[in-house]
């Protein structure tokens, strides 16, 4: 049985309080869905697009900020690395540009220099497993290496530890650090665990 009776749902002041309590829940509804897509659209965020508060991704519409968001992550959120790889003077990776005017011949030239040359271990590193400012947040590469050393060694982290030289008390605390070869003083180390990457 209705609260409201069907003789009383001709009046208009019930007809206006019917669709008051629609508004207000629909109302309602759209102050749940509004927040839900900041929280999906922030799942997504690094440094570079924090300070922004959109529900799409920005990079989903941009390609510079698509371009940005990349090569932040390429180079595990260190600018200094990506200054002198690129010789870019931009002050954060929120200011870089997409290249202009890339060069196919160049590009060429280098991807045949690159297949025929066997370059040392120290003249590359791997993107794509830290992100010291982004905190909680574990890259795909260092995921998926991850994995790989849970599947190699059963899931033991002590059978990982002796063969790799390594102490990490649990797999909770396994991290990968980037090589630091720009310096002149650091130098290339021979552990298993640095040529298992």
């Amino acid at each position: 049985m209705p609260i409201i009776s069907t003789i009383g749902r001709r009046s208009i002041r019930v007809r206006l309080l019917i669709w008051t309590i629609y508004g207000l829940l629909a109302a309602g509804a759209t102050t749940m869905i509004y927040p839900f897509l900041l929280m999906l659209s922030g799942s997504t965020k690094s440094s570079v697009d924090s300070p922004t508060s959109n529900m799409i991704p920005p990079f989903m519409l941009n390609e510079v900020d698509l371009y940005r968001k990349y090569v932040e992550a390429l180079f595990n959120e260190h600018l200094e690395v990506n200054k002198n790889v690129y010789q870019s003077n931009s002050a954060s990776f929120r200011t870089l540009e997409l290249p202009s005017n890339p060069k196919p011949g160049l590009v060429a030239a280098w991807s045949d220099f690159l297949n025929e040359t066997e370059l040392p271990s120290y003249t590359y590193a791997i993107g794509h497993v830290e992100a010291p400012v982004t905190r909680g947040v574990l890259p795909s590469h260092l995921r998926a290496f991850k994995q790989q050393m849970i599947d190699r060694f059963d899931d033991d982290i002590m059978a990982m530890n002796l063969a790799m030289k390594t102490n990490f008390v649990s797999w909770n605390a396994f991290a990968l650090r980037r090589e630091e070869f720009q310096q002149r003083r650091n130098k290339v180390l021979d552990a298993p665990f640095n040529q298992a990457q």
